[in-house]
């Protein structure tokens, strides 16, 4: 009796290699993700260096930090939220985001060269009495790059800025700015007065501000305790994130005393009870600091040095009167909320990064 040779696999033996390769799949998979994240998370630790020593150049040359921008629209304007009439600066609405004036020490000198500084970067205007300085067309060309260290690349969000009313347009061009994940350690609410001469309050003052600049010998709580350039993530739901060319309507910078990763939740005006009703990736508001790295966000400290500070770590629940935010701030002298004292340079509590 002659036999067939068999010349394939069974319908059994297909199904259980199909098994054996989904298991393998099942297993590596995981792995293959954490080492994506984990070369994401070392080029966004490698950006921050990078505009780090770009700040610590800066001061070298000038003996001093910059400001986080100069001229902004909503300056000189009485009726601006927070007594913002108090920073009117010169004559013209100039809204000059200092990441530009750094540009040739992150080995970006030919955007540098390229823009008018004479010229306003976007359109947002709120006191008439102080005219935009010329057509913002014509720093379009700059302000809409996108600098590769301004990027983190586990933050896959749109990278132009909205489009809302005037807030961020560029004069008479259609480009559009666009968006940063890492911006100056700046008071978020009451338009980041912490320099004005209008306040001695050192609860307000951290390392940057509007129209102000700051020394490394202001950083009487320490360099190393001291937040400069904290990380954002661009989905936000109220507001707008910061971009590294322009400083539009409530581009303040990011102020991590309120905590990490705040994200939005479908009620608002309500604190969320738990993660299922968070929006995870979208911040409830403007000037927060986030990331989509798993746990936490990096930050650069005063001392050029980088960071990755967990979500938990302990920051200010919320504003107790939303009228008054200082209400939700200690007393001067007084060591707060873990992510407050980090933020505040002369408040008299040298906290130690987590």
């Amino acid at each position: 009796m002659k036999f067939l040779k068999r010349l394939g696999f069974t319908l059994v033996e297909l199904l259980v290699v199909i098994a054996i390769i989904g298991i393998l799949i099942a297993l590596l998979l995981p792995a293959v993700q954490a080492a994506r994240e984990a070369a994401r998370r070392s080029q966004c630790t490698n950006n921050l260096k990078q505009l780090g020593l770009a700040l610590h150049n800066y001061h070298d040359t000038h003996k001093c930090f910059p400001a986080v921008g100069y001229g902004r629209g909503w300056c000189g304007d009485a009726a601006a939220p927070g007594g913002a009439n108090d920073l009117a600066e010169g004559p013209f609405t100039l809204n000059q985001n200092s990441w530009v004036s750094l540009a040739p020490f992150y080995e970006q000198a030919a955007l540098y060269d390229a823009y008018n500084f004479s010229v306003a970067a976007c359109n947002h205007r709120r006191n008439t009495s102080r005219p935009l300085a010329g057509d913002p067309a014509v720093n379009a060309p700059v302000v809409s790059q996108k600098p590769a260290v301004f990027q983190c690349p586990s933050d896959g969000w749109d990278t132009r800025v909205k489009v809302v009313g005037d807030w961020y347009t560029l004069g008479t061009s259609t480009a559009r700015a666009c968006r940063s994940n890492y911006d100056f350690s700046a008071y978020r609410t009451t338009w980041s007065f912490n320099w004005w001469p209008s306040t001695n309050d050192r609860r307000y003052k951290y390392m940057f501000s509007t129209n102000g600049s700051s020394k490394i010998a202001d950083c009487i709580d320490g360099t190393s305790n001291t937040l400069a350039v904290n990380e954002t993530v661009k989905n936000v739901i109220d507001g707008e994130c910061p971009s590294w060319s322009i400083r539009g309507w409530v581009m303040t910078g990011v102020d991590w005393s309120y905590g990490i990763n705040q994200w939005d939740w479908p009620v608002l005006g309500t604190w969320y009870t738990g993660d299922r009703t968070v929006r995870r990736g979208q911040l409830f508001s403007w000037g927060l600091g986030g990331s989509l790295h798993p746990g936490g966000a990096n930050t650069c400290l005063a001392d050029g040095s980088v960071r990755f500070v967990s979500e938990t770590t302990e920051g200010r629940s919320k504003w107790r009167n939303p009228n008054n935010p200082a209400s939700d701030l200690p007393d001067q002298g007084v060591v707060g909320p873990v992510l407050h004292a980090l933020s505040t340079v002369m408040n008299n509590e040298p906290t130690a990064v987590p």
